[in-house]
């Protein structure tokens, strides 16, 4: 019974989520582009601070999403010899991309951390990094789902590793996070969804709560550490 009431689930949110973007006036990208602005981020302002704020679900044409695979946000320092990134802007936009594992070796040359053996989130070009935030911060944040097949969501918890099959219990960004659609190649374009939120000093993880995701690896740490930053 209980396995047949999450199936439901599922189909509901999957239904959900195809004819949201279906909706007229969703098949656009953001603000026209993904390119960056006079101040060299992305040009996505910041909504309600230290709090969720969902904006927009859409899609984008795969030729524009994937040539940012390995663009290091600005206020970042992204380092391929220990997997991280170090944000040290109090303000950060940053793009988030989700894909099987294989998918991600081949577009960063990157290798993912042991516990990854099948799908990833790839951020700053990295598969999985630690995240490592000078000071609480703002982040607008922009995930892309560039796997073929599967469904996926970026959320932070404060629950660590190991994660059981239903992880969905740890969100607590202020609600659940909706499923991105997978990519449709045959079509050339991706679904992506952007939201903002705020950390304080803590440690944290960010992992995709479709079932089974996190258990099998799709999380990476998150640390922000107490202190001010750079504007």
């Amino acid at each position: 019974m209980k396995i047949m009431l999450v199936v439901g689930l599922l189909l509901l949110i999957g239904i959900f989520s195809v004819a949201y973007a279906a909706l007229p006036g969703r098949t656009r990208g953001f603000y026209g582009s993904f390119g960056e602005g006079a101040n060299g981020q992305y040009p996505m302002g910041f909504g309600g601070m230290g709090s969720f704020g969902y904006k927009e679900f859409t899609r984008l044409e795969l030729t524009q999403a994937v040539p940012l695979i390995k663009r290091v946000a600005a206020g970042t320092e992204a380092f391929q010899g220990n997997d991280s990134v170090l944000i040290t802007s109090s303000r950060v936009s940053l793009l988030v991309f989700t894909m099987g594992h294989e998918r991600a070796i081949n577009l960063t040359g990157q290798v993912p951390p042991v516990y990854a053996d099948h799908d990833v989130f790839v951020i700053d070009g990295l598969i999985d990094p630690k995240l490592a935030f000078e000071g609480n911060t703002e982040i607008n944040l922009t995930v892309i789902n560039l796997d073929s097949s599967m469904y996926h969501n970026f959320v932070v918890t404060t629950q660590g590793p190991p994660y059981p099959y239903n992880s969905m219990p740890y969100e607590m960004q202020g609600g659940m996070v909706p499923f991105l659609p997978p990519a449709d190649y045959s079509q050339g374009y991706a679904y992506a969804y952007r939201y903002e939120f705020s950390l304080t000093s803590g440690h944290y993880w960010y992992i995709c709560t479709y079932p089974g995701h996190a258990q099998m690896g799709m999380y990476g740490e998150l640390q922000v550490n107490p202190g001010d930053k750079n504007e």
